[in-house]
């Protein structure tokens, strides 16, 4: 009797047993898969927990660099011999445009923390030729808002108020405090 209904349903019997050999092969190919993607995750996250690492002493670095050449401040420099400290920072300088270049965020942190340093010595020319260029330069690109050029803007502003060039020191502010705003750092 089976082979009877084997003989008049073949085209059927023949059907189900490719559907069924289909959905075993998926059945395989989905396992491998979520193996992969299960292993590609696990990478992910090794890759991930790297970087915050690295990020993390990256902003430790750039913290102690800023709160080290915080102490050149005038009060501390009157009277001292910084010639050293500022041939650093002139060899410094000569760098940054190279190793940044491709990254205007960054050359921007380091050249503001360059032009605080810069004006702290008692150099407000050479701070300002350090900051102005890269912020105007920042001006319509992804770093418009970023935090690094609101900074430098802010340090910009505060040079050209103490220099009494209070024309300039209202542009940036005009363009700063509006990007303050709209980035939700006002306080």
């Amino acid at each position: 009797q089976l082979r009877k209904f084997a003989r008049r349903n073949w085209l059927e019997i023949t059907t189900a047993s490719i559907v069924v050999v289909m959905l075993i092969m998926t059945s395989i190919v989905s396992a491998i898969m979520a193996n992969k993607a299960r292993a590609a995750e696990i990478v992910a996250r090794k890759n991930q927990t790297r970087a915050e690492r690295e990020l993390s002493r990256a902003n430790a670095i750039v913290d102690f660099t800023d709160t080290l050449l915080e102490g050149i401040g005038p009060a501390v420099a009157v009277g001292r011999d910084t010639a050293l400290l500022h041939d650093i920072l002139d060899r410094a300088i000569e760098n940054v445009g190279d190793k940044f270049k491709d990254q205007p965020g960054t050359e921007l942190a380091v050249r503001s923390t360059i032009g605080q340093a810069l004006y702290n010595l008692g150099d407000p020319k050479s701070a300002r030729d350090q900051l102005l260029p890269i912020y105007q330069s920042t001006a319509d690109g992804p770093e418009k808002d970023s935090i690094e050029r609101l900074r430098a803007g802010v340090q910009l502003a505060h040079m050209f108020h103490n220099e009494f060039d209070f024309e300039n020191m209202i542009k940036i502010l005009d363009e700063v405090m509006p990007a303050f705003e709209r980035t939700g750092q006002m306080n």
